[in-house]
């Protein structure tokens, strides 16, 4: 056999053609060419590869053993071009690959799982790399391209993000009642019961509490303040304080059978946004879960 020889994908598929329907005639027809050149291109290929792939002492063509090798490989390698043809396709269009997203963990259990749902119904061949974190963590993501888009809470850059506001939420507080027995059947807590009690605060929302505070002619009381609300809801379950939190991650607390209060002060809320850079590449999946998001808490609003 001729080791320089490379075989191309339409001499794969004559061959294929003439094999499967083991006359010459039949597959021309079947290939919309004269039946002389495809003769020939069956001799040609049998020349450069310096072996015999069909027996041709009976009235139909019938493969040798080392046609029937070439057949299994040829349609392996058919199969698998027109596949890939079809995914970089469907990719193109967004179809399938891979959507690179960061969120926070207060968005991570309740909101992320529900709008995937919906996406995936749109587009079932997506697959997914999420990463958790601290909104700033997930903002550097963003900026160095780990990631293509996001979940965090606002503000962020403008002049370098674009976004699509998230409902706003109430801030509320979770802790262990066993530490906290004076809030017993609390649904709402005035702000000004907040004097003395012990808060674990994420600094995002230390001004806005202290607002508050000093609103309702009391000073708050910060405990811990942190950047990271998965270690103040753990310092909650140690009966450490009560860890300020957006609604949305009251799912994670009260996974760890702790409790929940809102605040009365409609003015301490947050505000997340689905984000992405201005200037950088979008895959088409992540430009079609970008086009996503306003429809889909269209769709929330209606059966709201």
């Amino acid at each position: 056999m001729n080791g320089g020889i490379l075989m191309n994908l339409q001499q794969m598929r004559y061959f294929v053609m003439v094999a499967r329907l083991g006359n010459v005639t039949e597959a021309a027809k079947a290939l919309h060419i004269a039946q002389p050149p495809l003769s020939r291109q069956i001799k040609q290929l049998e020349q450069e590869l310096g072996v015999v792939l069909f027996d041709r002492s009976g009235r139909r063509l019938h493969l040798t053993e080392t046609g029937h090798m070439l057949l299994h490989r040829a349609e392996e390698i058919l199969n698998l071009t027109d596949r890939t043809v079809c995914e970089l396709s469907s990719s193109e269009l967004g179809q399938e690959g891979i959507l690179s997203l960061g969120v926070v963990p207060s968005m991570s259990l309740m909101v992320l799982p529900q709008m995937i749902a919906a996406f995936k119904e749109l587009y079932p061949k997506i697959t997914y790399r999420l990463l958790i974190g601290e909104s700033l963590r997930v903002i550097e993501l963003l900026e160095k391209g780990v990631i293509e888009t996001a979940i965090v809470h606002l503000p962020v850059d403008e002049d370098y993000f674009a976004s699509y506001k998230l409902p706003t939420e109430r801030l509320a507080l979770v802790y262990d009642a066993a530490f906290f027995p004076q809030l017993e059947g609390t649904f709402e807590l005035p702000v000004s019961r907040l004097q003395g009690l012990p808060l674990l605060c994420h600094r995002r929302y230390k001004e806005l509490l202290e607002q508050s505070a000093a609103k309702n002619g009391i000073q708050a009381y910060f405990f811990c303040l942190s950047d990271d609300s998965n270690y103040l809801i753990a310092w909650a379950k140690a009966g450490l304080g009560l860890a300020v939190i957006p609604e949305s991650a009251e799912a994670i607390a009260r996974h760890e059978g702790l409790a929940c209060v809102r605040m009365d002060d409609p003015e301490l809320t947050t505000t997340a946004a689905v984000v992405w850079g201005r200037k950088h590449y979008h895959s088409p999946t992540t430009r079609n879960f970008i086009s996503f998001i306003p429809q889909y808490f269209e769709q929330c609003k209606k059966f709201c």
